[in-house]
């Protein structure tokens, strides 16, 4: 027996697995996040929310001093004022979507805030890294921070008490 080759004309298809490369990062969205923001009644809220998580470091953190204020204004065309944001920041807190690094320290009558402009996108409803064990790092730190804040808390009040 003879093998002859004959063109059929019949195209076949192979699946090939190649890598697709993305120019812009990706932000992780968790669930929750719907349920939350159908709370916040704040436009400007809501852009200063996606404004942020576009400009956060992988870590969620970001600095939000005046500068970066006027850029949010200028980018969101004029649209708000600096109290308008610093309004829909105060409601981003208050939903438990970005939290504040900034912390007081009282000695006696005296209280100081550090870090006035430091924050973090919650890493339970966002995250920008792509390592996830990093995300899972950084909830247990900030569960062990509560913790200790919890228990620092106590102590004071129990001293006052006194």
């Amino acid at each position: 027996m003879k093998k002859i080759l004959l063109n059929t004309g019949k195209t076949v298809v192979k699946n090939v697995i190649e890598p697709i490369y993305i120019e812009s990062s990706f932000i992780q969205v968790y669930t929750g996040v719907q349920q939350i923001l159908s709370k916040v009644n704040s436009l400007c809220s809501v852009h200063l929310l996606y404004w942020v998580i576009e400009r956060m470091n992988k870590h969620n953190t970001f600095n939000f001093t005046k500068s970066e204020k006027k850029i949010f204004i200028i980018d969101m065309n004029g649209k708000y004022s600096i109290s308008g944001v610093n309004k829909a920041l105060a409601v981003l807190i208050d939903n438990n979507l970005i939290k504040s690094t900034n912390e007081i320290i009282e000695e006696g009558n005296k209280i100081v805030k550090t870090r006035n402009s430091m924050y973090y996108v919650n890493p339970y409803y966002f995250w920008k890294n792509p390592v996830k064990n990093s995300r899972i790092e950084m909830i247990k730190t900030l569960e062990l921070d509560k913790q200790h804040q919890n228990e620092w808390n106590y102590k004071k009040d129990k001293y006052r008490r006194y």
